[in-house]
Formats: structure tokens, C-alpha cells, sequence
């Protein structure tokens, strides 16, 4: 797989985390964001769900405790492995 093919899937993998973990807490976009610190908008939050784009570190830091998990609970898969590991 190409590089910018790994990329992309892993910012899509890394967006299905997020939206699962703000959909398990039952939040919406818009109320994730205004949790966030500013200037967060629910556009910004749904470039992330959708692997558009991926968030700043600070960002990330921001969402783990907003949905109250943890950063190996995001970036890790269901096993403990890290995600798209060789």
C-alpha cells in the first residue's frame, strides 16, 4: 500500500474510533464540538469522522477527555494492538 493510501485509511480508521466513542456516550457533533475548545466547529468534528482531515495533537488530547476514554482507547484496536500495526 502506498503511503498516502495508508494515510488516508488510517485517518478514516481513527475517525470510525471517534465517532464510535462519541456515539456510545450519545452526543452528537454539534455537542462534542461545543465541548472542545474553541474554535471547534461540528464541520471540524465531522472532517475528523470522515478521515478528511486529522486532528491536532492538542486536539486529540481535547477529545479523550470529552469522551472520558483514554488516547490507547482511540488509537488501539479492540485487542490492545495498535492500530494498523506490521
Amino acid at each position: 500500500m502506498r503511503t498516502r493510501d495508508t494515510e488516508t485509511a488510517f485517518r478514516r480508521w481513527f475517525g470510525s474510533q471517534i465517532r464510535a466513542a462519541r456515539t456510545a456516550r450519545g452526543l452528537s457533533q454539534s455537542e462534542l464540538a461545543r465541548m472542545l475548545p474553541p474554535p471547534i466547529e461540528s464541520r471540524t468534528v465531522r472532517g475528523w469522522e470522515h478521515g478528511e482531515v486529522f486532528p491536532r495533537p492538542a486536539n486529540i488530547a481535547a477529545l479523550v477527555d470529552a469522551l472520558d476514554t483514554t488516547p490507547q482507547a482511540l488509537f488501539c484496536e479492540p485487542d490492545g494492538l495498535p492500530a494498523m500495526s506490521d
